[in-house]
């Protein structure tokens, strides 16, 4: 299972790539699909949990610009036993 988090301005071509790319080999969960829903942070996070507990690629599309907004997913995914594809780009990038 894999977590894609895209990060990038509105506008950018975050969603359209995540169209060409992703969506037919992941599950796309993005903030804009709760709506003005109370708690979307937390009902995201469960719901990327529940995907990739279940074995699901996810891809989360959303702007994610500061902290605050992608460590709680990096969270979600260091918990569970997966490929960590940042560090594994940073590796060969490194080499």
């Amino acid at each position: 299972m894999e977590l894609v988090i895209l990060v990038g301005l509105q506008a950018s071509g975050k969603s359209t790539y995540c169209r060409q790319a992703l969506a037919a080999s992941h599950t796309v969960v993005s903030k804009d699909d709760f709506g003005n829903a109370r708690h979307r942070q937390r009902r995201q996070l469960r719901l990327i949990n529940d995907l990739l507990t279940d074995g699901r690629d996810v891809v989360v599309d959303n702007t994610n610009p500061s902290p605050d907004d992608w460590q709680p997913l990096i969270t979600v995914e260091r918990e569970l036993p997966m490929k960590d594809a940042y560090r594994d780009l940073v590796e060969r990038l490194a080499a």
